[in-house]
């Protein structure tokens, strides 16, 4: 397994940093964590969408076999050209700070797209919840864990009603 930072983009309003995780036997995945704070203007936010873009473009030609992963803090960036632009979903279907839907994930990764992200708790006194992708591996193992809990349970059940 292995880390490997590929960019870093910043600018006195947003930032965005890249990296490739590798692992044996798995496709290279980039994962992205921006940053792009509320209320700038028009000029500012092309110019984060013109970066995402054209990393992802580059990112893609150098490591064409890799899939995509970019999450952060969008705040109210118009994020509908990313999902055009580029061959990603974006999977985030609640809110994510109060009633607003600031964080957000994009991905490529068919079984992220499934499957989906579920809302945690916000981590220490940060007012944004955190957000855990699912896999479906992920949920198979659930699934066998409470299968063989039930059966577990059924089993003591049974015992001591005989």
């Amino acid at each position: 397994m292995s880390v490997q930072k590929l960019a870093e983009y910043k600018t006195t309003h947003s930032s965005a940093y890249w990296f490739m995780y590798k692992q044996p036997n798995c496709p290279p995945i980039i994962y992205s964590v921006i940053y792009h704070p509320p209320g700038l203007t028009k000029g500012v936010k092309e110019e984060t969408i013109n970066h995402i873009v054209s990393t992802v473009s580059k990112l893609s030609q150098s490591h064409p076999t890799a899939k995509l992963v970019i999450g952060g803090d969008f705040n109210d960036l118009d994020t509908v050209q990313i999902t055009s632009l580029l061959p990603l979903q974006q999977i985030v279907n609640f809110p994510t700070r109060g009633d607003a839907k600031l964080d957000l994930l994009f991905t490529d990764i068919d079984e992220y797209i499934t499957v989906g992200c579920i809302r945690l708790p916000p981590i220490h006194t940060n007012d944004h919840c955190a957000i855990e992708m699912l896999s479906a591996s992920f949920l198979q193992r659930a699934t066998k864990v409470q299968n063989h809990r039930q059966t577990r349970n059924n089993a003591i059940n049974q015992s001591s009603s005989d």
